[in-house]
C-alpha cells in the first residue's frame, strides 16, 4: 500500500494545539507535549480532576452525574464494543461519534450546502433512560430534542461557560478553538469540524467532529439522508 492511500492518522487538538482539550489551558515552555493513551488519544484533565471535588461542593451525586454525562458524551473514554440497535440513530454505535457525524451532516445539510460547517453547531438534548442503573456508559442517556444553531447563537449560550467544569477562558475560547480545529483539518483536505453541544440536567459538554472531505460528505448524505428526523 502506498503512502498516499492510507488512511491519515490525526492528531487530537491538544496535540496539534498545544491547549488542553477540555479546559483550553495552554500547554506550558517547559512542559511535556499533551500526551494521549491507546484509547481516548486525549490527556486527562489535570485542571478537571483537582477542582472537580471542590466544583460540586464534594457532593458525590452531582460527581457520579458529571462522570456519566461526561463518559456517554465521549464513550471512548470508556471503550464497549456493543453494537446493538436502539429506537433513536444517535445510538447506532458503540461509540457515538460516527453518528453525531451522520447528524450533523444530515441537520446542516452539508452534502449539498459545505459552506453551513462554518457557522453551524448542533445542539441536542438528552435524558437518562428510565433503567439507566442497569445499562452500560455508553447507553444511558437517549436523545429527546435538538436544533441547529448559528457560532453566535452558541455564544451566547456558553459565553459563561462553566459546567461540568469551568472553563478558564470562558465559552469564546471554545467556539475559536473549534475554528481553530477546523482551518486545520481543511487544510488536510477535509470538509473541518463541526461542533455538537450536548445538555443534561444543568449540564452541558462539547465534542468536536472531524468531517471527511466535501465529496465524502456528498457521498455520506446521499446514501442515508436522516432529513429532519436527525435527532430519533
Amino acid at each position: 500500500m502506498s503512502s498516499s492511500s492510507k488512511t491519515p492518522h490525526w492528531k487530537g487538538q491538544s496535540r496539534v494545539q498545544k491547549l488542553c482539550h477540555w479546559c483550553t489551558k495552554p500547554q506550558g515552555t517547559r512542559s511535556k507535549p499533551f500526551q494521549a493513551c491507546g484509547r481516548c488519544r486525549e490527556a486527562a484533565c489535570n485542571f478537571n480532576s483537582k477542582n472537580k471535588e471542590k466544583i460540586l461542593g464534594g457532593d458525590p451525586t452531582g460527581a457520579n452525574t458529571v462522570a456519566a454525562f461526561k463518559k456517554w458524551c465521549r464513550p471512548h473514554l470508556h471503550f464497549q464494543t456493543s453494537h446493538s440497535l436502539t429506537n433513536h440513530r444517535i445510538f447506532r454505535h458503540g461509540s457515538h461519534v460516527p453518528a453525531f457525524r451522520q447528524a450533523a451532516i444530515c441537520a446542516l445539510d452539508l452534502g449539498s450546502n459545505p459552506s453551513k460547517v462554518d457557522d453551524g453547531v448542533l445542539c441536542i438534548d438528552v435524558k437518562l433512560k428510565p433503567n439507566h442503573e442497569s445499562l452500560p456508559t455508553n447507553q444511558k442517556y437517549e436523545p429527546v430534542a435538538g436544533c441547529t444553531l448559528t457560532m453566535q447563537e452558541t455564544l451566547q449560550m456558553i459565553g459563561t461557560y462553566s459546567n461540568p467544569f469551568p472553563c478558564p477562558h470562558g465559552g469564546a475560547s471554545i467556539i475559536e478553538s473549534a475554528k481553530s480545529d477546523s482551518s486545520f483539518m481543511k487544510a488536510k483536505g477535509g470538509l473541518g469540524v463541526v461542533m455538537v453541544m450536548l445538555q443534561a440536567y444543568g449540564y452541558v459538554d462539547i465534542v468536536k467532529v472531524v468531517l471527511p472531505s466535501a465529496s465524502v460528505v456528498k457521498a455520506a448524505q446521499q446514501a442515508d439522508n436522516w432529513g429532519d428526523q436527525w435527532v430519533r
